[in-house]
């Protein structure tokens, strides 16, 4: 049975994925500005990517699956991979359906594949400039966008679930 001490708990990170995706919205529509330049793009894929992975959690705390903590937390491959199947095909075929719809350009042929490439995402781009700063990075912001999407829509119905308890 889904308590009380669950469900703010659900609250909680939802509100949290939501205000980290806000974030990534605002500084996508800030790197739009100035494309060449772009001093926006590390930080909108740390909230993109935390968001997911918060996103993800939430699911999980709704299920009453406990997950790992410390970086394997970060893990957004190993989150998704604990999550019940039913809701994995769900959220899968959403992210096919809406890759089929969008004209936009792609680096992977799947969710699988993007989950495989892009699962330490937000350690790997938080840590950028220590580890990494001397190469050079595509991120998959249109899979990423498409997921984020998916995912606020999941967490959101079960909100939505939980008024009408």
């Amino acid at each position: 049975m889904f308590d009380d001490n669950n469900k703010n708990q659900f609250l909680y990170i939802l509100k949290s994925a939501n205000s980290f995706n806000m974030t990534f919205q605002l500084l996508t529509i800030l790197s739009q500005q100035d494309e060449d330049n772009n001093p926006y793009i590390i930080p909108s894929v740390v909230n993109a990517t935390f968001a997911i992975e918060l996103y993800l959690k939430a699911i999980l705390t709704y299920k009453q699956i406990s997950y790992k903590k410390g970086s394997k937390g970060h893990n957004i491959k190993y989150l998704f991979e604990i999550i019940p199947a039913e809701v994995q095909k769900t959220i899968t075929l959403k992210y096919e359906s809406e890759k089929k719809k969008s004209s936009q350009l792609f680096l992977y042929n799947s969710l699988q594949e993007y989950l495989d490439h892009e699962y330490n995402s937000f350690e790997m781009w938080r840590y950028i400039f220590d580890e990494w700063k001397d190469k050079r990075f595509l991120f998959p912001n249109n899979e990423t966008k498409i997921l984020l999407n998916i995912l606020k829509k999941e967490c959101d119905e079960i909100k939505g679930g939980m008024i009408d308890d």
